[in-house]
């Protein structure tokens, strides 16, 4: 008969996901994941595997959180400005602050197999192609700018929320962060 796991799986996740996210993937050992969640190294590897399975499911947990900022009943430039709000959200301070897994072991990924990189490529091309499909509704409603494409808008805004995540990770001001997406905001506009 197997044993009853003495552990919320979603909790511990959640937790390793928090260290994945501020020390990456080369950083964090067995040791600070069994610290941070509490769970011994033995019931960790029974109900993961090892660590790269672990941080496998952090991004799928982490991947599920940032699905949920995107905003799946609105069109065109509201949808494009509340990603960013919530974006900002996510990147402040506070209780409300998430880091990106993904983002902080990019240079890890090479220890592992394909799989991690792959999905993390694929979360990346997912949000991209959102936000392209965002851009194409906003032009044709006139809501934007339409002397660039929809893909480079969309790289537009990849390449801001990449700066706010890393500048909220290192505790950039909360009012710089602030001004980046509103005059992203306004220099998408017509």
């Amino acid at each position: 008969m197997p044993r009853h796991r003495e552990f919320d799986i979603d909790e511990v996740t959640h937790k390793a996901l928090k260290v994945f996210s501020e020390r990456g993937y080369s950083h964090t050992s067995m040791s600070d994941l069994v610290e941070a969640t509490g769970v011994k190294a033995g019931s960790l590897h029974v109900a993961y595997g090892n660590k790269e399975d672990l941080f496998i499911e952090c991004l799928k947990k982490y991947e599920h959180q940032m699905q949920s900022l995107i905003p799946l009943d609105k069109k065109g430039l509201p949808a494009i400005e509340e990603v960013l709000e919530n974006i900002l959200r996510i990147s402040l301070p506070g209780p409300n602050f998430m880091s990106c897994p993904g983002m902080h072991s990019s240079n890890a990924f090479s220890e592992m197999s394909d799989f991690p990189e792959k999905m993390f490529q694929q979360m990346l091309e997912n949000f991209h192609n959102f936000l392209t499909e965002k851009f194409e509704e906003a032009q044709e409603e006139n809501e934007v700018r339409r002397d660039l494409r929809p893909r480079d808008l969309a790289h537009l805004i990849m390449a801001t929320v990449y700066g706010v995540r890393m500048m909220g990770y290192e505790e950039a001001p909360p009012e710089t962060l602030r001004a980046i997406v509103k005059a992203t905001i306004v220099v998408l506009k017509k």
